[in-house]
């Protein structure tokens, strides 16, 4: 038999969007981060659809200015801005690889600079120990299911410092609740790291679990109308919204989800804690990052000088 031809047909189900296959380049957080900037951008372009629809092919050097002229016109935080520019450099870079616009076109449009200037980044707080115990009240109140999920959450968010998004892809096969031991496999960077939770967040942990029980999935799931659960994860924004929300009932000032994660640092170093250690623990990849969670107060720094011995 003669060999016969082989036709190698496409799979529908593979993406050739350069939009699609550069986002799955990126991190989970960073693709959902990125993912909201290129809807900015295409917004500002008065497109009316998503940026996945996009005519990315169609994209030129004079549309990247427009929407760098357009967020600086409209304030966008230098940070925000320059990130969008990346994304549409990083998707045309994909484009030009897919053989879609040529070198003369990725060249412009590679050739729109950064914006200049000292970024702005919001501060953040540490919460003290009387607004933890007020949020862990708060939450204790309710004594259905969301009630002892959120306590769990917010006490293994304190505990060993996890991102919003480490919270949310936490499953019941990374937890050993015998050793407190949870293995981060989803954290930042794709990396893996080992971190442990205390006592009391083991407890409250165990609590949870006597509710959503072993089946494996999520650790927090989503508690739909009525204390039903789903087996479906919480989202950042989802966490966002309940920590607001007994954030009020504990009647504190505002916080984010990250300042619970200063909380963590912070506690760790004003334990003495030396810093590559609360580097290791926190996930991050250069001291640097660890330093600038450090939310030590002035009366700390008095302290320290006052013991200072000058011979």
């Amino acid at each position: 038999m003669p060999n016969a031809q082989l036709k190698l047909i496409p799979s529908p189900s593979i993406q050739t969007s350069p939009y699609h296959l550069y986002l799955q380049t990126l991190s989970p957080t960073g693709r959902r981060s990125m993912a909201s900037l290129l809807n900015t951008c295409t917004k500002l372009l008065s497109y009316p659809g998503k940026a996945e629809d996009f005519d990315w092919p169609s994209f030129s050097y004079a549309k990247a200015m427009m929407i760098r002229s357009a967020m600086l016109q409209a304030d966008y935080a230098i940070n925000t801005i320059n990130m969008s520019i990346s994304a549409l450099k990083g998707v045309m870079q994909t484009a030009f690889n897919l053989e879609l616009i040529n070198a003369d076109r990725l060249a412009r449009i590679k050739a729109v600079k950064p914006v200049k200037g000292n970024a702005q980044k919001r501060q953040g707080r540490v919460l003290s120990a009387k607004e933890v115990k007020a949020l862990i009240r708060a939450c204790e109140k309710h004594s259905e299911p969301s009630g002892i999920r959120n306590k769990a959450l917010l006490l293994t968010a304190l505990s060993a410092g996890l991102r919003c998004s480490e919270l949310c892809t936490l499953t019941i096969a990374d937890i050993d609740l015998q050793t407190g031991r949870l293995l981060v496999a989803s954290g930042k960077g794709r990396k893996q790291r080992i971190v442990y939770v205390n006592r009391q967040a083991t407890e409250a942990i165990q609590a949870w679990l006597a509710i959503r029980t072993n089946k494996p999935g999520p650790l927090f799931v989503r508690i739909l109308k009525g204390q039903h659960l789903s087996m479906l994860p919480l989202t950042p924004n989802g966490i966002t919204h309940l920590l607001q929300n007994f954030r009020k009932q504990a009647n504190i000032p505002p916080f984010s989800p990250h300042d619970l994660r200063r909380t963590f640092i912070t506690r760790l170093l004003e334990e003495d804690v030396d810093l590559n250690t609360v580097r290791m623990m926190a996930g991050h990849s250069d001291i640097s990052t660890t330093i600038r969670y450090d939310k030590r107060n002035e009366n700390s720094s008095k302290s320290i000088v006052a013991c200072l011995s000058l011979g």
